[in-house]
């Protein structure tokens, strides 16, 4: 992951403002070490984040009182769903909540039938974009 030095502070600020709460992120991702990457990164960015290792765990605090703005989740994990099943079960049940989706395969491509509430990014992740793209997902 590259580091997004200088521009990490204005994002931080901004994520701060476009909430009144700091925003709160579900990281789902399969890979111990991805995991905590991402979730330390947008972190630092001035986000609330939760973690999971599968998208029944993802699922399970999407049905729960806990309020997401913001699923960022691995396309390629182990178990029944992948996260690009986890996305469809958000669009049918969760409408409106965007979607970031990271993989290994640049080649990803997004179904259109997930319309604008989902995006990608390809691994390793630039952090100053994701951050800055999740910032401006979030300020819709």
């Amino acid at each position: 992951m590259s580091n997004g030095a200088g521009m990490g502070e204005t994002i931080r600020k901004t994520v701060a403002n476009v909430k009144r709460h700091p925003p709160n992120i579900l990281v789902v991702e399969d890979d111990p070490v991805s995991n905590f990457l991402v979730s330390r990164f947008l972190g630092q960015y001035g986000f609330n984040v939760f973690h999971v290792s599968d998208a029944a765990e993802a699922i399970e605090l999407l049905q729960s009182d806990r309020v997401f703005d913001l699923v960022f989740s691995d396309v390629i994990m182990s178990g029944p769903m992948d996260g690009l099943g986890l996305a469809r079960w958000i669009v049918l049940n969760h409408p409106g909540l965007p979607i970031v989706l990271g993989s290994a395969d640049k080649t990803f491509k997004i179904p259109l039938a997930l319309g604008d509430e989902v995006s990608f990014f390809a691994k390793p992740y630039n952090v100053k974009n994701v951050a800055g793209h999740i910032q401006k997902l979030l300020a819709r």
